[in-house]
Order: structure tokens, then sequence, then C-alpha cells
């Protein structure tokens, strides 16, 4: 019996060990949390990567690049008269959208609206998505030199009306060297967060459901941050403070 016993206790430590092992090479609790929060997003983010990926390659004036944020924003309808494509995926992240950005550039973009990041703060450091985003501007500016590219930041969260596992601060910190990158190589970038902060620097409850997504009034804001730059097609690249 204390044969029995003691195989088992020996068995489940193995298990623990094993699954802890597991968790950390996937990219730890946090990732772990952030899959279960996602259940079904994998299988949706293969279909509409596969999607882009085999529709016409048209010329376009403009395409909106990005996750969810973008995916949800009926960017044909807030900006009508627009030749304009949108390929913003729920769930994309730096490292994932690095992978499909050929795809995106053979639509021979005039101009190309980036927001992507916030989803990479569930797991990864701020470091790694610099990188990435380093990565994604050279590869645009080496792909598609003709290309005109506006870096707009990241939205902050409200974890009072959801807890979302990503901090404020980070977003800042991950803007502000956005910032600076974008400047260095001479690109637009947009601060729309600037315009989606309350006073206590959260995304305000009125423009969120479950504190990161948004509400149709946030897409009529973020349209307006960014039409100035949707035409003409040929504005010269600022820097938006």
């Amino acid at each position: 019996m204390k044969k029995l016993l003691w195989f088992s206790v020996a068995l489940n430590i193995i298990l623990a060990a094993a699954f802890t092992v597991m968790v950390i090479r996937l990219g730890g609790v946090r990732y772990l949390f952030f899959k279960m929060a996602n259940t079904g997003v994998e299988t949706t983010y293969i279909s509409r990567r596969d999607n882009f990926a085999n529709l016409p390659k048209d010329s376009t004036d403009v395409v909106m690049l990005g996750n969810s944020l973008t995916e949800q924003g009926e960017w044909r309808e807030l900006l009508p008269g627009v030749d304009l494509k949108n390929r913003g995926i729920g769930g994309d992240m730096t490292a994932l959208l690095h992978e499909r950005l050929p795809t995106v550039l053979d639509l021979k973009p005039k101009k190309l609206f980036l927001s992507i990041g916030v989803n990479d703060l569930l797991y990864h450091d701020i470091d790694y998505i610099l990188t990435n985003y380093e990565k994604l501007l050279n590869d645009i500016s080496r792909l598609s030199p003709s290309t005109k590219v506006y870096v707009q930041s990241l939205l902050p969260v409200n974890n009072d009306v959801r807890v979302t596992g990503i901090k404020n601060p980070d977003i800042l910190t991950v803007n502000q060297k956005l910032k600076e990158l974008t400047q260095a190589k001479g690109l637009t970038f947009i601060d729309l967060h600037r315009r989606f902060v309350n006073d206590e620097g959260k995304l305000p409850e009125e423009f969120t459901f479950d504190g990161v997504h948004l509400k149709g009034e946030a897409y009529l804001l973020w349209r307006d941050q960014i039409k100035e730059y949707i035409t003409p097609v040929n504005r010269q690249p600022t820097t938006v403070n």
C-alpha cells in the first residue's frame, strides 16, 4: 500500500514538473491564460490569413493592418470613397504579422496604417516587441519602398471593466519607443493614445465593452485622427506629437 502511495505521489510530481516545463516553453503562465481566454481564435486566425493570401492581388491606395482592433473597424464605411482594404486579424501579434507581411505588400498599397503590439504584451517583453517592429518596418521599406507607413500608437486598456493581463504603463513605454523608432526612420507616428485615455490613464469605459475592444463611438474618434492622412494619397510623412 505504501509503495502504491509513493508511486502515486512520484507520478504526480513528474506530471506537475512536465506541465510546468511545457507552460514555460510556451511562454509562461500569462500565455497559458491568454490561450485559455482565446480558445478558437487560432483557427479563425489561420482561416482569415489563408483567405487574404488567396484573394486577388489588386493594388490599393490604403491598407489597414493590425489585430482585432483593426479587423473590427468598418473602415470602408468610416472612410467612404477611399480605395481601402482591411487586413486586420484578431489575435495577431508582431511576429505573426511579420510572417504574413508579404501577402499584404502584394497589394502594393500607397499607404499602410499599422497598429500592432498590444497582444504581445500578454507574454513578451517590450524589447521583443520593438525588435519585431524594426523587422516589420525594415521589410516594408525593402519590399515596398513606395509605400508610406503610418505607425499608430497602442491604445490604453481598462482593467476595471475586465482584467486584461496588460498594464497601461507598459503600453506607454512601447508607445514612446515606437515614436522614437519611427522618427529615426523618417516615418509618421500617429499618437492615438492621447485621444483614447481618461484622467486615470485608462481607456474610457464608454469606449469599450471588455476593457480592450472598441465600441462604435471609439471608431469614429479613431477615424477622425487618421482621415487627414488618408487623402490626398501623396501626402508627405510627418510626426504627430
